[in-house]
């Protein structure tokens, strides 16, 4: 046979040039045995691609390499003098797969085909092929002691299958049948080989998967859509219905079988948190008494600091099991079933059945919340100073959405958007969202430090719910800020001038160990300063300043900006995590610091019942002489959850 024959010579270019097996290139099929070669491999390649799977599923076995199978490793092409002179062992292995003795096992194959011979061809193919498999033996081993590498979710044969035939070839269905890795269910929130920084996926889209369930906290937080649940369903049915929401949501996720349906799911459950966030703090402050309304409100973050801590710990047993992601969704549904059941027995708001004209249900309602051992009057004192101020608002105003945006409740609104979105701005949700991927470049390992992280987020929640009445939300406004600038700052300093190295990658760390000490005391530190004091307060201060005519309204749009300070988060800071690196956290401390002058202006509304907080606004803006110094009761002379009096 011709040694100038096209097809040899790319079948022989493509085996130099590391690539296993290609179906030849044959631009000119006009000769005879070029047309033979066409022939053999066209109906080979299907022998090839069975008996390079087989090799490659047993690569590790006994039988086949003197070795028991440790792992699935990937199929990496190198040169063949890169593999001896990585791995000095495998000298000899080479002389199997000389290019010598597969050119001669290839013109003895074309030879017998030719000639009709087809039994015969294809076992001098079969012997060739055998050659191939110790290669792809081989350049597996060495990829395995290279890499470390354990590739999963990927089908061994199909990989096999894609390294031999190559872009060239075509492999028929029948060359599909080889041994396979048993599938269940798509896995599409699991990443192959996830612990490797090859398995990393690019910034933006992995900003954009944690930031589509922000986008529908927005869909539903958008005030016109809101407020028409709140005012016309209810606080109570809105609730109910947030939650019958929120189990579709976990069911499309746990249930996907590929990630759009995945997020869409995400889309769905941000649907559902985005109306539970307007209504759960405004249901906790109408039914609670001024002096514990802010304890009782904070009641709201304390259960979702405990959430996250929770997921942190099913994540240290799921993370590395097949379909684990699965499983930590639907337990996400627990609490979910919990709400539904539960709070049908619970009363509707009663300010919510006055603005609704239902005053006697209102009456009893305070009643049940206030229990028998209270006078009628006090209660009755209580409800007429309801109905007198909502009466009052129905007078100076007709409702329109106009009055939003317009005099002392837009300036309200504004105060309400603003520190709502603070109190994203901050930062704290980037190390909920990324912290892994910081605490990594710290030295520590990821999960645990976010598991001890989120620890320390829900227990300083917890002074939080005394504090909040005992020194009032704007003194926690202020200490937080100040807390929170120190951190941010400290570790932005910390890690452009104290670490080695570029970017925010794996190779930044610390100069020194007790450099990367600093840095994780200082996320601690930030995220207790910001659970003990603006997590749980900003949610109380907007669920207390508004009118309750407008009440739904302006929530929704103070909801709604936090929410879009939640997405600006989830989507930004992976970007700015690459190109910045730790200037991110000084962008952060920049938000911070503005944070502190609004915690100092801003009026103390411990213990001032919500009927009377436009008057403390207008005493604060300056736009009202009435005496408001004593609005707040002190703490030793309260006459009733409800009075306004002291005794």
């Amino acid at each position: 046979m011709d040694g100038n024959n096209p097809a040899l010579r790319s079948h022989v270019s493509h085996f130099q040039g590391q690539q296993l097996w290609t179906a030849p290139v044959d631009p000119e099929p006009a000769e005879k045995n070029q047309s033979c070669s066409n022939k053999v491999f066209g109906h080979l390649s299907h022998s090839h691609a069975r008996e390079t799977r087989s090799c490659h599923t047993n690569q590790y076995q006994e039988e086949r390499c003197g070795t028991s199978r440790s792992s699935e490793v990937p199929v990496v092409m190198q040169d063949p003098e890169a593999v001896r002179a990585n791995d000095p062992g495998m000298q000899d292995l080479h002389l199997e797969c000389d290019i010598q003795q597969r050119m001669a096992l290839l013109e003895e194959a074309e030879s017998h085909w030719a000639c009709g011979d087809g039994e015969m061809a294809m076992d001098a193919m079969d012997a060739m092929f055998k050659k191939d498999c110790d290669l792809l033996r081989l350049f597996a081993m060495v990829a395995a002691k290279a890499e470390g590498a354990d590739e999963e979710g990927v089908d061994e044969g199909e990989e096999a299958e894609k390294m031999a035939v190559g872009s060239g070839g075509a492999a028929s269905s029948s060359a599909s049948k080889g041994p396979k890795k048993k599938k269940g269910a798509v896995d599409v929130g699991h990443l192959a080989n996830w612990r490797s920084k090859a398995s990393q996926i690019p910034a933006g889209q992995a900003g954009f998967i944690v930031a589509i369930f922000s986008i529908g906290c927005i869909l539903t937080s958008f005030p016109p859509i809101s407020s028409f649940f709140l005012d016309e369903l209810g606080r109570r049915s809105s609730i109910l219905l947030g939650g019958v929401i929120f189990l579709a949501g976990c069911a499309l996720q746990a249930l996907s079988q590929s990630m759009i349906v995945f997020l869409l799911g995400r889309l769905v459950t941000g649907t559902s948190i985005g109306l539970l966030s307007n209504v759960v703090p405004l249901y906790q402050a109408e039914m609670a008494p001024a002096e514990l309304r802010g304890t009782l409100t904070s009641m709201y973050n304390m259960m979702i600091t405990t959430g996250i801590f929770v997921a942190a710990l099913l994540d240290e047993f799921l993370v590395d099991i097949d379909g684990g992601w699965r499983t930590a969704i639907l337990l996400q549904t627990i609490p979910a079933m919990v709400i539904l059941a539960c709070m049908p027995f619970l009363p509707r708001s009663p300010r919510w059945l006055v603005q609704q004209g239902r005053v006697e249900e209102a009456k009893a309602t305070l009643h049940t919340l206030r229990g028998d051992s209270y006078a009628e009057e006090k209660i009755v004192e209580e409800l007429n100073e309801i109905v007198e101020e909502y009466k009052l608002e129905c007078n100076n105003a007709t409702g329109s959405w106009k009055e939003v945006f317009t005099g002392r409740v837009f300036t309200l609104v504004c105060i309400g958007a603003w520190l709502q979105m603070l109190q994203q701005l901050v930062g704290m949700n980037a190390f909920m969202y990324f912290g892994p991927r910081v605490f990594k470049n710290l030295g520590f390992d990821a999960n645990l430090f976010q598991t001890l992280a989120n620890a320390v987020n829900m227990v300083f929640t917890l002074p939080a719910l005394y504090f909040i009445e005992y020194t009032g939300r704007r003194s926690l406004f202020v200490f937080g800020a100040l807390g929170m600038s120190i951190s941010t700052i400290t570790l932005g300093l910390l890690g452009i001038y104290g670490t080695v190295g570029s970017g925010f990658g794996d190779i930044l760390k610390p100069k020194s160990p007790w450099i990367g000490d600093v840095m994780a005391c200082m996320v601690l530190t930030f995220i207790a300063c910001f659970a003990s004091t603006w997590g749980p307060t900003v949610w109380v201060y907007c669920a207390e300043i508004f009118p309750l005519r407008h009440r739904a309204r302006c929530v929704g749009v103070s909801t709604m900006t936090n929410w879009i300070g939640n997405f600006l988060i989830a989507q930004f800071t992976p970007v700015l995590l690459s190109s910045i690196g730790f200037g991110t956290f000084l962008l952060f401390g920049i938000f911070c610091l503005n944070a502190l002058v609004l915690g100092w202006w801003l009026p103390e509304t411990s213990g001032v019942p919500l009927e009377q907080m436009g008057l403390l606004f207008d005493r604060r803006l300056g736009t009202d002489d009435a005496d408001v110094v004593n609005l707040r009761p002190e703490k030793d002379n309260v006459a009733s959850y409800g009075s306004t009096k002291a005794a």
